[in-house]
């Protein structure tokens, strides 16, 4: 078998090198962002699950605009799974910038019993929270991960710190 001709051989080799060079351009480090709950409401509530819509403070600590085309979450609070949601919402949070996202979010009628049963037990000044979830980005095959964790003071105060 003859190999190719020398003049076949280039446009293989085009292609690789622009696929190379894709891929490097794909992979560039990108800090995930800051994430924090900024509201949260109860929009429906059935018997097996309740609806909320959650505000969602996104902070990029990036040279570069976050072209975000979705994202997976969960809501975890005192330690308990408590809120699950995806949302396809598009929104760019420009480079060093912040905004705030709006999405949706369920959770089962165990996990709400779950935490009005906690509030009951104690004299509870404040309620931690724990977001996590992943966020993917236009043009990028990786997603990014966030970690968030935080407190809410039941007597008006809120802090938190990412993880």
């Amino acid at each position: 078998m003859n190999p190719l001709p020398r003049w076949l051989r280039y446009p293989f080799y085009v292609a690789a090198l622009l696929l190379l060079s894709a891929c490097a351009t794909l992979s560039g480090q990108v800090d995930p962002p800051q994430m924090s709950v900024a509201g949260l409401q109860i929009v429906d509530a059935t018997v097996f699950e309740q609806r909320y819509r959650i505000q969602l403070r996104i902070q990029n600590p990036n040279d570069f605009a976050l072209p975000i085309v979705g994202m997976s979450y969960d809501l975890e609070l005192n330690g308990q799974p408590f809120l699950r949601g995806v949302s396809n919402h598009a929104v760019t949070i420009p480079a060093y910038g912040q905004g705030v996202v709006e999405v949706d979010a369920v959770s089962t009628l165990f996990s709400f019993v779950r935490q009005i049963e906690e509030l009951q037990r104690g004299q509870l000044e404040s309620l931690t929270y724990s977001l996590q979830g992943k966020i993917s980005l236009q043009n990028r095959l990786l997603k990014l991960p966030f970690d968030f964790a935080g407190e809410l003071s039941l007597t008006g105060n809120e802090s938190g710190k990412g993880a």
